[in-house]
């Protein structure tokens, strides 16, 4: 610097490197020559060391803010940093002021440190395992490429990761092999591209004409010019011309006008208008409402989607409209990756799978659902069982098992199946939007009634039978009673006897006969007949005796019509009864044993959950646990067990079992979604074409489709028969009933006895 400054320069620019800068700027200051620092402040907030040095470039206060925007607008809750200079935190103080914001949730921030010479690899793979993937790289320009290299080795460079790049320095990275990685790379220019363009004609233009001389600023192995246009600021008369610089960091051009000055006036503000918009620098030296312009990688390169400035704000200029045909034409050229676990009627093998391969193997309502969804979608997909078999849920160490592993080691792209969305999981994994909604129910046995062969006897008890009993043998007994006393129940028979030979009578006769119709024998059958409801050749002729059979008849009536009514009533109350009818009457009782899927959400529901009855049952389901759906329908078809299942898997296995149904309502109320992977840019489309279904009826009929597939194993009042479900529920079966058949068979055995008996 001393030897330059021998030689007469009329300013000093650079070096980049900050503490040879500093003695840069302070010899420029002894010998009163112009200091111009093009490169990133590595300093906080402090006045100059004098009015002879001012910077182009934003503070690292400016800085921190706009990467704050940034994160912001990104709406990330969690993010890791990555820097490897020390004087990164002091730039980014404002973006680390994050972690206790004055208002909404609270941001979780890490910080990893890159050294100069050290293998950048185990720390990205670190942040890969801690399952991180929205990180700020505030790395120098040199090495960012090699950076990025390395993620792109380990697959930290993916559509689920977020970079935002705090070097000003973008554009002399080379990164056009990471342009088709489909990651969402950001960060921030100070160059204006479009007027970089234009200003590029116009400097080779000036050279040709002026002759003008480049003066190249290496700081690479390789030297690429960039043009910059010239501006002259005129001090006062005996000022000569100064050429004002455009910071391009890495490499400037800068071109000398001819002449050569001793002493710059800086005393006065300088404004004029250069590659990075409008330059305006304050008495100070600083520059001041610096527009920065934020651009993203594209396929095609760097591409500018808005601006920052510290009055403005952050302007996106890119709408959601464009941003949504961008995700869309990536999807389209996307393979999806997609989990499941077999559970009917959602996902299942067909009976021929171990002659298939890939998709075609898999049938079931969201097999159907994801085809339905490529079709308007345009993508491609890969079905695959996930290892363990398990849904998805956090042990005490925060790993995740099942499904949501799989998403989070971003090892399948969505997790498809009926898969619950919780709480828990959405801190984890992304859901779109719920294409089923449902509860939590109780699957249990329909009640099956006694089982008793003397079943009709039911509606009365044995004391009614008994004096039933009592009651037709007193009345017989009565009634032939009043028979034998009553003068109308007998009467005369005269017989005449005839002279032989001739018509005229003998002359004498002998006394009449004494006949009573109401033997005890006559008596018993008038009773039974007409308690029977049948008629019968003698009736009663004396009013005692009509008096009673009058008072029988009526008995009879009101007894048969009793019985007859409260047969059918006790019919339908006792196929109804059942020792289950809510969760309350489980925790009640200590017979019947319940539980659910071990690693589901209904097993986390009832963890989570502080509601008295809930937490008397998961005390008592902790040793009842199942490890799918299909183990507890069968057990709950074996034992006295109630299964804890999803309302819509409990009205399908209701369909295909008619001895099961559901008891009570629902406990809880949630759905079914497809998750994704954090921050993945495809939940919205989907989500979207999950709506376009459910409004067109879709999903509706794939739903009749795979709840009412197999007919031949749906119950009876179900199937169209014609029979309604009240008319079933009435029938009774032989075990019921067959006592009807025995007392039948005994009569008429006793009939054979007695004819038998007579006969002889």
């Amino acid at each position: 610097v001393c030897s330059l400054l021998q030689q007469g320069v009329i300013a000093v620019m650079g070096p980049p490197d900050p503490t040879t800068a500093l003695l840069a700027r302070k010899a420029c200051a002894a010998h009163r020559v112009p200091h111009v620092y093009m490169h990133r402040e590595q300093h906080g907030p402090g006045p100059p060391l004098d009015g002879a040095s001012f910077t182009l470039t934003p503070s690292p206060e400016e800085i921190g803010v706009a990467i704050r925007d940034l994160v912001t607008a990104q709406r990330w809750n969690h993010f890791t940093i990555v820097y490897d200079k020390p004087d990164a935190l002091i730039r980014l103080r404002a973006t680390v002021a994050l972690l206790a914001p004055a208002s909404g949730p609270a941001v979780t921030v890490s910080l990893r440190t890159i050294f100069r010479d050290q293998d950048p690899a185990p720390v990205l793979r670190d942040i890969t395992k801690s399952g991180e993937s929205n990180i700020i790289l505030d790395i120098d320009a040199t090495r960012l490429g090699d950076v990025l290299r390395q993620a792109q080795k380990i697959g930290m460079l993916t559509e689920y990761h977020n970079y935002i790049v705090t070097t000003l320095d973008l554009h002399t990275v080379d990164l056009s092999e990471f342009r088709y990685s489909r990651t969402n790379l950001s960060g921030f220019e100070l160059l204006d591209r479009d007027l970089w363009q234009q200003d590029l004609g116009l400097t080779k233009e000036a050279y040709a004409k002026t002759g003008i001389y480049p003066l190249f600023i290496r700081s690479r192995p390789t030297r690429r010019p960039l043009s910059v246009s010239c501006r002259h600021i005129d001090c006062s008369t005996n000022v000569e011309r100064l050429v004002a610089l455009n910071p391009f960091s890495a490499e400037t051009v800068l071109y000398a006008l001819g002449g050569h000055s001793k002493y710059v006036c800086l005393s006065m503000q300088i404004h004029f208008f250069g590659l990075t918009g409008p330059v305006h620098l304050d008495r100070f030296g600083r520059r001041e409402n610096i527009t920065l312009h934020v651009v993203q990688l594209k396929k095609a390169g760097l591409a500018s989607i808005g601006t920052w400035s510290l009055k403005a704000g952050l302007k996106i200029t890119r709408t959601t409209s464009m941003v949504q045909e961008e995700i869309l034409d990536t999807l389209k050229r996307k393979t999806f990756q997609i989990t499941t676990l077999i559970n009917s009627p959602y996902v299942m093998l067909k009976k021929s799978a171990s002659q298939l391969s890939g998709n075609d193997r898999f049938e079931g309502f969201c097999v159907d659902l994801v085809r339905e969804l490529s079709l308007l979608l345009g993508f491609r997909y890969q079905l695959r069982l996930v290892r363990d078999g398990a849904y998805g849920t956090k042990d005490s160490t925060g790993r995740w098992n099942g499904m949501v592993r799989e998403l989070v080691d971003r090892e399948a792209d969505l997790a498809l199946g009926d898969l619950t969305i919780t709480y828990v999981r959405e801190e984890a994994v992304d859901f779109t939007m719920p294409f089923m909604t449902l509860g939590i129910g109780i699957l249990f046995r329909k009640p099956q009634g006694d089982r008793t062969l003397f079943f009709f006897l039911s509606p009365l008890s044995s004391d009614v039978w008994l004096c039933v009993a009592v009651s037709y043998l007193g009345v017989s007994f009565l009634l032939c009673l009043l028979a034998r006393f009553s003068p109308a129940e007998s009467g005369l028979k005269r017989r005449s006897c005839c002279c032989e030979g001739t018509l005229s009578p003998c002359g004498h006769s002998k006394e009449s006969e004494l006949k009573n119709q109401f033997t005890l024998l006559n008596s018993l059958w008038f009773t039974i007949s007409a308690i029977m409801q049948q008629g019968c050749d003698a009736s009663p002729r004396s009013a005692s005796g009509r008096l009673l059979a009058a008072s029988w008849w009526f008995f009879s009536f009101v007894a048969i019509s009793t019985y007859t009514a409260n047969l059918a009533s006790f019919l339908t109350r006792e196929r109804l009864r059942s020792p289950i009818q809510s969760a309350e009457d489980l925790v009640k009782q200590s017979d019947v044993r319940y539980g659910c899927v071990r690693s589901g959400s209904t097993e986390a529901f009832f963890k989570a959950i502080n509601y008295t009855t809930y937490e008397r049952m998961w005390q008592a389901m902790k040793h009842s646990m199942v490890e799918s759906n299909s183990e507890g329908v069968s057990r709950v078809l074996s034992e006295a067990y109630a299964f804890l299942m999803e309302s819509t898997s409990i009205e399908y296995v209701a369909q295909r079992h008619c001895q099961l149904n559901q008891v009570g309502g629902l406990l809880d109320s949630k759905g079914y979604g497809i998750a994704t992977p954090t921050g993945s840019p495809y939940r919205n489309l989907l989500s979207s074409a999950i709506l376009r279904l459910q409004e067109s009826g879709t999903l509706q009929l794939l739903k009749e489709r795979w709840w009412n597939v197999d007919t031949r194993g749906r119950c009876p009042e179900d199937a169209g028969s014609g029979v309604s479900s009240l008319s079933a529920a009435s029938e009774l079966g032989l075990s019921k009933v067959g006592g009807v058949f025995v007392v039948l068979l005994a009569g008429l055995g006793f009939a054979c006895i007695i004819a038998v008996v007579e006969f002889l």
